[in-house]
């Protein structure tokens, strides 16, 4: 079990790094050819919606993982 949350853990963490703001390629020039010299607000605030779209699977596995594992407990117990 310590294991599964260690690596639930280190994956949802992977999510807000750094690396992760590279995101695809065609987003990236996109939002390069549209904002050259302009403000930078929408290329994060696009960056943003993109994280947040990938944070919400990894909670919704999160979470049924967490329930499949507390019932599977129940269960061994009765």
């Amino acid at each position: 079990m310590k294991k599964l949350v260690f690596i639930a853990l280190i994956s949802f963490l992977t999510i807000f790094s750094n690396s992760a703001y590279s995101q695809c390629s065609m987003c990236k020039s996109n939002v390069e050819n549209s904002t050259k010299g302009k403000n930078q607000a929408s290329a994060k605030a696009l960056n943003g919606g993109i994280l947040m779209m990938v944070a919400l699977p990894y909670a919704a596995v999160t979470v049924i993982g967490f329930v499949w594992y507390t019932n599977r407990k129940k269960r061994r117990a009765n």
